[in-house]
């Protein structure tokens, strides 16, 4: 949906709607402007996600993103959390050359 029709639509919306909205907006608009790609988790990501759960201690919803950025041979993995910069898990993506980066930092590659 184009921002324009959302607009238009928004009064029209549940306030919920109107949020979910606006954020598939702004993530569209993040993909398109820093070249990420969207895949489908597959059985082989889950797979590889199970083992990283029990070698560093992730949540299922990290280790799979942690298992998205080796298996499709990412060069960044980046995050937020604090614990995605434990050395470990760290030095896992690195063996695989993807460099974690803190989300704050991506303007810095970016220029």
């Amino acid at each position: 949906m184009a921002w324009l029709q959302l607009h238009a639509a928004a009064p029209r919306m549940p306030r919920r709607l109107r949020r979910g909205c606006a954020a598939a907006v702004s993530l569209d608009a993040f993909i398109s402007l820093c070249g990420v790609d969207v895949v489908p988790v597959e059985l082989l990501i889950i797979k590889s996600a199970q083992s990283l759960v029990i070698e560093h201690n992730l949540y299922s919803a990290d280790a799979i993103h942690v298992a998205t950025a080796t298996l499709t041979e990412s060069d960044f993995f980046v995050s937020i959390d604090e614990h995605h910069f434990k050395e470990s898990l760290k030095s896992h993506l690195e063996k695989k050359n993807v460099w974690p980066l803190k989300l704050s930092n991506v303007g810095k590659i970016l220029v």
